[in-house]
């Protein structure tokens, strides 16, 4: 009885334990999912050219924005486009491709700002105004999503551990919890079995 009561409590406590761990492990995938670590490495390279060129165009005899704009083009294989102060596309450098529009307000507080072109493609993109009141956008077409760029997360790894740490330590403690409860309630029992039963009768000879 001991062995059974036990187990059936430890079992239930390990059915709550991991249902608890699989649903934030599917949150924390989730989450990896829909923010990996080459998007993140996309966008800060973006922020990356957006801020020297910034910084260029406000240099003392710094040339035309559209000079800088088309060294960056080829120094840093990304696809810069110079908008107007009423957000009218003024230069593109990559005029070959589907425009993109001037990215929604909500698109920019996003953690990885990101604007459709015309065929509906995804791109990543930095944005900032310059000095004369222009706006500055830098993009890069989302990279493709793979398995393997998700498990190449430098978090991942250390998510992983931890959870495997937390299930094995939770276990763990189900199991002495199982037990704590267990043995007073198998003393009860066992108490209650050498009790005389009440419909016992003593016959004398």
């Amino acid at each position: 009885m001991l062995s059974s009561l036990r187990s059936r409590l430890w079992l239930s406590y390990a059915f709550l334990i991991v249902t608890a761990l699989s649903v934030v492990t599917i949150v924390l995938f989730i989450s990896l999912f829909r923010n990996p670590l080459l998007y993140r490495q996309t966008t800060e390279r973006l922020n990356a050219v957006q801020t020297v060129l910034i910084e260029r165009s406000q240099e003392p005899n710094a040339p035309p924005v559209s000079v800088l704009v088309k060294r960056s083009r080829q120094t840093f294989g990304v696809r810069i486009l110079l908008f107007s102060q009423n957000q009218q596309l003024l230069f593109d450098t990559s005029s070959t491709e589907m425009g993109l529009p001037f990215p929604p307000r909500r698109a920019v507080l996003q953690s990885l700002p990101t604007v459709r072109d015309e065929a509906g493609r995804v791109w990543l993109y930095s944005i900032g105004q310059l000095s004369d009141g222009t706006y500055l956008m830098v993009a890069d077409q989302r990279p493709r999503f793979t398995l393997v760029n998700a498990f190449s997360d430098e978090f991942l790894p250390v998510i992983l551990l931890s959870g495997g740490i937390a299930l094995l330590l939770s276990l763990i403690v189900a199991f002495v919890f199982a037990g704590w409860i267990a043995n007073p309630l198998q003393k009860v029992v066992n108490a209650a079995a050498e009790m005389p039963s009440a419909a016992t009768k003593v016959l004398e000879v």
